[in-house]
């Protein structure tokens, strides 16, 4: 009744998980060395919580205001804004 998954699933689910772990560990890295070098855990939180709200902010402006349905989430987190994508989804 129930077919096991087959060889992409299994695969893909592995390498899922182990770049979850590299994502995790790159994190606490960067948190770390943002530690150390601000000696403030305070001001650590506040420029995450600082990154958090800018990205809300510009999927707000994204949906809302511009009323694109696409959001280059990826695109973002990479720093960089492809010119292609940015040629496909103008108004």
């Amino acid at each position: 009744m129930f077919r096991t998954p087959g060889r992409k699933v299994i695969l893909f689910a592995h390498y899922m998980e182990r770049d979850v772990w590299l994502f995790g560990f790159a994190v606490s890295i960067i948190l770390l060395i943002m530690l150390l070098y601000l000696h403030s855990p305070l001001l650590v939180m506040a420029t995450i919580v600082n990154i958090c709200f800018s990205y809300v902010i510009a999927y707000f402006i994204y949906r809302a205001i511009l009323g694109i349905k696409y959001f280059p989430f990826v695109n973002f987190m990479s720093g960089g804004y492809s010119v292609h994508s940015a040629k496909q989804y103008t108004i």
